[in-house]
């Protein structure tokens, strides 16, 4: 049974891995951009803030139907979604400015975005409760893989992106991901006896949590503290760019996004609920080292100031996914952990559509991105003191 856990904490790492690929899009869209030069900052940042929405709807209805379909079939479902998002995507690439955009919108934003969605909330919620004690350490890791996937599998894309077309480097290697997710579904079959948590699952209902303010206080914070890093993530290659460096170097941030998860998750299993205060000082941290390097023209401090943002925003994710358990128990995670997951879809756009907008309206300056950063920071504050305050009535799991 041992031996069984961590062969499910290895797969849902790796596919959570190869799902994060669908998060480089700050570096995918440079290449899109060159190929259609009349698309805005706004329009490419759409793309992104549109597959982060549709990824928290797709994540919803997983939770809604794990107990009805299982993981396994979720996770299969979510493999068929994906490659004809990516099939629909590459077909943006034979149409004009316009209709191409649209293709963009349905294929990346709208079927990778569902498919990746349900895959996620499938991968945490099967492979977690295996691990029954040690929730913080789970979520870090397998979000770890999630973060860096972005990076590594982003930076292989762009290899071949590079020598053969952005287009067909994209198709094949997404349609490869698919199948990967397809053969690995199989896994997720069998699932933890309840003995190994010493006894039946526990936790409140999702209509139960709905009504605690403790609920409320941690979407909002989830939401500011989630958009502080998504500001940065979203144009991670272009800010390095407007500082002088290599595109590809800007996708560092997630490297440091996947670390900030693992490392999180085990501060979380010390600190437990006060670990979000942790986070919270990673959101001023960047914002104010971001704000320095745009002042000074220091490639340093930017540089720090975007690994720390992505640090954040990988914490953000990994302290939530932890507090839901911690909060709730763990008999309603899945759906309990898509309500939570919802926070993405307000923050997308407060986030990287902000940004795109503050972008746009400055003639390419960064500098009110990062001072919007600043004041996100200090609303995850204001909603991390919430939190405190309002759980001490919730009861113990």
């Amino acid at each position: 049974m041992k031996n069984r856990k961590y062969l499910m904490a290895a797969a849902g790492t790796f596919l959570l891995l190869i799902l994060g690929t669908f998060f480089a899009w700050s570096l995918y869209r440079v290449y899109v951009n060159d190929l259609f030069p009349k698309f805005t900052a706004t329009q490419l940042s759409l793309n992104f803030s549109l597959f982060v929405v549709i990824f928290c709807l797709g994540s919803l209805l997983a939770g809604v139907l794990s107990k009805k379909l299982g993981c396994h079939t979720i996770i299969l479902i979510s493999a068929v979604l994906i490659a004809v998002g990516t099939i629909i995507t590459n077909m943006m690439f034979s149409f004009e400015d316009s209709a191409a955009l649209t293709v963009l919108y349905v294929g990346y934003g709208g079927f990778c975005g569902f498919g990746v969605g349900m895959s996620y909330n499938a991968i945490l919620s099967g492979v977690g409760k295996w691990f029954p004690d040690r929730s913080g350490f789970i979520s870090g890791l397998l979000l770890t893989g999630y973060g860096m996937g972005s990076l590594v599998c982003g930076t292989v894309v762009s290899f071949f992106a590079d020598r053969i077309g952005f287009p067909p480097a994209f198709l094949w290697s997404s349609l490869i991901i698919a199948a990967a997710i397809a053969a690995l579904s199989f896994l997720f079959r069998k699932t933890p006896e309840t003995q190994i948590s010493g006894g039946a699952e526990s936790g409140l209902t999702t209509a139960q949590i709905l009504k605690t303010p403790t609920l409320w206080f941690h979407f909002l914070f989830s939401l500011f503290a989630g958009g502080v890093g998504l500001m940065v993530i979203n144009s991670a290659a272009l800010i390095a760019i407007y500082f002088g460096i290599a595109a590809v170097l800007g996708l560092m941030v997630s490297l440091f996004n996947g670390f900030g998860r693992i490392v999180s998750g085990m501060i979380f299993d010390r600190l437990r609920s006060k670990s979000i205060y942790v986070v919270v000082g990673m959101g001023f941290a960047s914002a104010i080292l971001l704000i320095s390097a745009h002042g000074t023209g220091s490639v340093v401090l930017m540089f720090a100031g975007m690994l720390i943002a992505g640090m954040s925003y990988g914490s953000s994710m990994s302290v939530t996914a932890a507090l839901t358990r911690e909060f709730y128990g763990t008999k309603h995670y899945a759906p309990n952990f898509a309500v939570i997951t919802l926070a993405g879809i307000p923050s997308s756009f407060m986030g990287p559509y902000i940004s795109g907008r503050l972008q746009d309206a400055s003639g390419g300056d960064y500098l009110t991105t990062f001072y919007a950063m600043l004041v996100f920071a200090a609303l995850a504050l204001i909603c991390a003191v919430g939190v405190s305050v309002t759980r001490k009535k919730l009861p113990r799991f």
